[in-house]
């Protein structure tokens, strides 16, 4: 009885997450500059990760893989990553580095998310990502 109030749960729960979201209004292009739906999306989905940042308006270079091994774009990171995950009712492991003020400068965004990396980002990774995303 309790599995099956435990996977009742999980459904609702996925269902309302997924409901607030407008996918299909994100990752249109492959600028850096978010637009009100992809915010929104990050606003929800990464709640926890953010604290008091708020996606709106904001800058973001994409990573994948462990440490960010290889720079993706936007487009792409809605297409395979989000879209499905959201229609399937599943989370994608994401990290979210929020930028200082010189990062900012330097690299030319506001934050940088790197998507299924198993690894924790050292200081020395983050050093290497901010580097990485001001070349793009």
């Amino acid at each position: 009885m309790k599995s099956v109030f435990f996977y009742l749960l999980l459904l609702i729960s996925g269902t309302c997450f997924s409901q607030n979201i407008v996918i299909d209004s994100c990752g249109k292009n492959d600028t850096p500059k978010l637009n009100a739906y992809e915010a929104a999306y990050f606003n929800q989905t990464l709640s926890m990760e953010r604290g008091t940042f708020d996606f709106t308006g904001k800058r973001v270079a994409f990573f994948a893989g462990d440490l960010g091994a290889y720079q993706t774009h936007k487009k792409e990171f809605f297409e395979k990553s989000a879209k499905p995950a959201l229609k399937a009712g599943k989370r994608i492991s994401n990290d979210l580095i929020i930028l200082n003020k010189e990062e900012m400068a330097k690299a030319g965004v506001d934050a940088i998310l790197i998507s299924w990396s198993k690894k924790k980002i050292s200081v020395k990774v983050r050093k290497k990502l901010v580097k990485r995303a001001a070349k793009h």
